[in-house]
């Protein structure tokens, strides 16, 4: 993250943007970890697996989003 930070620092990404896309971006794998945590114990709640399906959604939407874009482009 350090050199993502440093870069964004040197450029012109305002900030406000750069929290939001910091907070979508780190959700979907703070999800997994909690998941994986709470799995470990043997007690998987259903609303953290919905949370966790949600997150996944959302995530690879984001990824084919991104690659639609870069189809387009290039």
């Amino acid at each position: 993250f350090s050199v993502l930070n440093y870069t964004a620092g040197a450029s012109s990404v305002r900030v406000a943007p750069y929290l939001m896309a910091t907070l979508v971006g780190l959700l979907p794998g703070t999800a997994a970890v909690v998941i994986l945590g709470d799995a470990s114990t043997g007690n998987i709640s259903p609303l953290l697996m919905l949370v966790s399906v949600v997150t996944a959604a959302v995530g690879i939407s984001g990824l084919i989003y991104e690659t639609r874009l870069a189809r387009r482009a290039g």
